[in-house]
């Protein structure tokens, strides 16, 4: 079941305060595991799990909620075929319409061909040269611009994993 819950901030909070207090309370039981590498990676992938929800949990903006969809966009950690490529997901990091532009947040939701229609609505009230660097300060300038990248955002990302799914469905 996918983890797109639409928690809002207020009930994010206390969640997040328990959260990250039992890590420190339970550090002392940890000092023998942590002597490997493994368990400190493991580790240390929870807690950049959880710095990046109670980072947008706690956000503070007049307008916008970080939804599921927005942390994977910004950390390139969704169904994008360079990120799932890594673990063995896919068998090619490549975009399936480009076939020579590795599938990356920056290439589906900005430049790929596929998701056109979805980025002319975005573009027209962001601005046409939206790119990687100013999109975060051009929607947090305005609600209607938030509400213009976040509905980009979803659309696509929501169209990767439906296809990501498709794929691994096994042949009947």
């Amino acid at each position: 079941m996918p983890n797109n819950s639409a928690i809002s901030n207020s009930k994010k909070r206390p969640l997040v305060s328990v959260s990250t207090s039992v890590p420190k309370y339970a550090g002392p039981a940890w000092v023998l595991a942590l002597q490997t590498k493994k368990n400190t990676s493991r580790l240390n992938s929870t807690f950049r799990l959880m710095a990046m929800r109670v980072s947008s949990a706690s956000r503070q903006r007049a307008h916008g909620e970080v939804n599921f969809h927005m942390p994977q966009f910004w950390s390139s950690h969704g169904c994008f075929k360079k990120y799932l490529n890594r673990f063995g997901h896919v068998s090619s990091p490549f975009c399936i319409a480009c076939g020579d532009a590795e599938e990356t947040p920056e290439h589906v939701v900005l430049e790929c061909p596929r998701f056109e229609h979805e980025r002319n609505g975005m573009r027209t009230i962001v601005g046409e040269d939206v790119n990687m660097t100013n999109i975060v300060e051009r929607m947090c300038a305005s609600k209607e611009k938030w509400d213009a990248v976040n509905r980009t955002v979803v659309q696509i990302m929501s169209a990767l994993q439906r296809s990501w799914r498709e794929e691994q469905r096994p042949a009947t």
